[in-house]
């Protein structure tokens, strides 16, 4: 079941990042790319997962829909694996 947080439902395929809890991130925060919508947060890593749900803490992806002032207002989030990391699945162009 995907986490709620701040308006948003979080999921993630990228099942080979350490923060991905049964399709469901643990991260304490989510930070998502400057030059592409990259989750910057995305790590093969051993973490402590967080027991709060994620924030998107920052998206520097000024030129996607859902982007306001670097904060996501997206109704939900979606992460999904590329090329060797995990890009944001919600992206969508402004």
């Amino acid at each position: 079941m995907a986490k709620a947080f701040e308006g948003h439902v979080l999921t993630c395929s990228a099942a080979d990042c350490s923060y991905n809890d049964d399709r469901c991130c643990s991260a304490p925060a989510i930070e998502v790319g400057s030059d592409h919508p990259m989750c910057d947060t995305y790590t093969t890593a051993p973490v402590q997962r967080a027991a709060i749900e994620p924030a998107i803490s920052d998206c520097s992806i000024g030129e996607c829909a859902f982007n306001t002032a670097h904060a996501c207002h997206a109704a939900a989030v979606t992460m999904m694996p590329h090329a060797g990391h995990a890009d944001c699945g919600t992206f969508r162009m402004a």
